[in-house]
């Protein structure tokens, strides 16, 4: 009953955490941080400042699409045989997973995958499994360009 009342004020009590008296420890607030600063910067500096934090996000939005471009090309170079030991060993792989798929019931493989995936921290291996280890390797089209000249 106890355990009933508590979670019934947690799910209809605020949320929020208090608010901390800035002034307290010497900080200013976030509006007189704002104003300190354009004040100080100027205009001109005030609008490089901005543009040098959209010229940020424009790169880690580039760096986030230039990884996952590399993921689809190395997936990409697998199935068309640029290494063509692993290609083959993915396509023998392949062949065993099908034949073994059909022959097991679907229960018991998905009982074995949820415990492998699920197991405790401590009985999993902190170097990265080979199959992924081998996607790795796969060459992508940035490590198949010449290098630049100078």
């Amino acid at each position: 009953l106890g355990f009933l009342r508590g979670y019934i004020r947690h799910s209809w009590g605020s949320h929020s955490l208090p608010e901390v008296d800035v002034q307290l420890f010497g900080g200013l607030t976030t509006d007189e941080e704002e104003e300190r600063t354009s004040q100080a910067l100027g205009p001109i500096a005030a609008v490089k400042a901005k543009l040098h934090a959209i010229e940020e996000k424009g790169l880690m939005v580039q760096t986030v699409l230039g990884d996952m471009a590399t993921v689809v090309e190395r997936v990409q170079n697998l199935f068309a045989f640029s290494d063509p030991t692993i290609s083959k060993s993915l396509a023998l792989l392949l062949t065993a997973a099908l034949v073994w798929i059909m022959l097991l019931p679907i229960r018991p493989l998905l009982v074995f995958v949820a415990l492998f995936l699920l197991r405790h921290p401590r009985f999993r291996d902190p170097v990265p499994p080979p199959p992924l280890n081998i996607a790795l390797r796969l060459p992508c089209k940035a490590d198949q360009m010449p290098p630049p000249f100078n």
